[in-house]
């Protein structure tokens, strides 16, 4: 398979739709919402990774998305992108203070 690589922009918004499309368990992204509203940011991180869980999502002609205890890994078109849940959970609290989560 030929491998183009992303400019940091489209990795960034790849990165975004990710995120706001949320978990792939039911209820998730409103469980995430939640957890701002009533948690410190260090107790944040733990609850989403704990709503994400383990597993994974994707198929041929999209991106692949894994996530762990390390955190979730994002693959499309031989790039890759691996982020820490405090990553996650800074990337999320930016989204959500965009009104864009």
């Amino acid at each position: 398979m030929l491998s183009v690589q992303m400019s940091k922009m489209e990795k960034d918004k790849l990165i975004e739709k990710i995120l706001i499309r949320g978990p792939a368990k039911r209820g998730g992204k409103c469980g995430i919402k939640m957890v701002y509203k009533s948690l410190p940011k260090k107790s944040r991180q733990r609850v989403i990774k704990d709503i994400y869980g383990t597993g994974c999502y994707g198929g041929k002609h999209i991106e692949t998305v894994l996530y762990d205890s390390e955190g979730l890994r994002i693959k499309k078109d031989g790039m890759e992108a691996v982020l820490t849940w405090a990553q996650v959970e800074k990337r999320i609290s930016e989204l959500i203070a965009q009104g864009e989560y």
